[in-house]
């Protein structure tokens, strides 16, 4: 991993520190440092792991970051790091420890971090992180970290189509555990980078973290996304009990089956899989359509009953076999592995939002 550093008044003084304990004092700041030891980076790459955990869940298990410091600690004692490295390790213990919450923890490791080594470009991330500044282009530009930085800030702040750029941007320049650790979240912010705030609801932001739905939850994410459920909504905000009302009157959460019709709507607390996805979908696909007629073709065209379903784990007489052959010849959505659906896997709040991204 590179490591911007700044020009040394001397080469001379450089080279003395650089060799020396982690303890002895300095002033001096470095240009660049090309490699880190094996320790450090093993350290960078905990880290960026325990960071992108916080950011995606707001918190971290704090048994895990402990341990990470506390292993720092035994290496910084252990007097085979150069100075540079000690600084980097007291750094990353103040950035874990922020992660936290232990503020006075982290400003007490910034400061040993520039007491062994000024310079290192983790102390400054760490020092913008506890002042809550957002690192501007200047700094980005000089170091690929706060390239990171930039990202995670404009994730915070929503703007997640600049968190995408700036993401894309820094996996170019930094090591490949950056991408591993954060493309969890550089995805998340793919999925949700047309998506409009919506007038800061923290209700409906906390909605788009949720990895399980339910059926209501389904249909606000549908409201949220323009003129999709226009038909149920005039383009007014409607409460979320009489959105499943309305949507479950049209029919649009009942099977297209005949056979089933009787068993009437998705109750509004069932979770959301895939086959409740596809059932929703392929109603309201066609109803945008205007093909209504089209709902029961597949039916129609699988009429014999020697003829086997074309996807195995969906029976030929299920009370969603139109609609699972509907989105997936559509595009709408996927079959898992080619062949299967696999209709009882869940579905997510984020991948719900993808698959809106389909409808024209």
């Amino acid at each position: 991993m590179k490591v911007l550093k700044y020009a040394c008044a001397s080469i001379c003084l450089l080279f003395s520190l650089l060799s020396s304990g982690c303890m002895s004092a300095q002033t001096d700041k470095y240009v660049e440092l090309d490699s880190d030891s094996q320790q450090t980076a093993f350290y960078e790459e905990r880290f960026t792991e325990l960071d992108a955990m916080y950011y995606m869940n707001g918190r971290v298990d704090m048994t895990v970051a402990q341990v990470y410091i506390n292993d720092m600690e035994n290496a910084i004692n252990g007097d085979s790091l150069k100075k540079a490295d000690c600084a980097r390790l007291y750094a990353l213990q103040g950035l874990i420890g922020l992660l936290k919450g232990d503020t006075s923890f982290a400003r007490d490791r910034l400061n040993l971090s520039r007491a062994a080594f000024k310079g290192d470009v983790r102390a400054s991330v760490l020092e913008e992180r506890l002042n809550r500044k957002k690192s501007g282009s200047k700094k980005h530009n000089e170091n690929a970290l706060f390239i990171i930085e930039d990202a995670l800030n404009s994730y915070s702040e929503k703007d997640y189509a600049a968190s995408v750029a700036y993401f894309d941007e820094a996996f170019l320049l930094l090591d490949s555990f950056y991408q591993d650790n954060y493309r969890s979240l550089r995805d998340f912010c793919w999925s949700m980078r047309s998506t409009a705030k919506v007038n800061g609801d923290s209700n409906y932001d906390k909605l788009l973290t949720k990895n399980k739905i339910t059926v209501e939850n389904m249909l606000e994410l549908a409201a949220s996304r323009g003129d999709l459920m226009y038909a149920y909504t005039a383009g007014k905000a409607v409460s979320s009990s009489v959105l499943y009302k309305r949507v479950a009157q049209a029919g649009d959460l009942t099977s297209c089956q005949s056979a089933y019709k009787n068993q009437g709507p998705l109750s509004k607390d069932a979770t959301v899989s895939k086959t409740v996805c596809a059932r929703f979908l392929w109603n309201l696909w066609n109803k945008k359509k205007n093909t209504q007629d089209q709902l029961n073709k597949y039916s129609a065209m699988f009429v014999d009953a020697s003829m086997q379903s074309p996807v195995p784990d969906v029976r030929r007489d299920s009370a969603d076999f139109d609609a699972v052959l509907g989105v997936v010849e559509n595009d709408l959505m996927h079959l898992e592995d080619g062949i299967n659906f696999a209709g009882d896997k869940t579905v997510s709040a984020v991948e719900f939002i993808e698959l809106l991204q389909k409808f024209n």
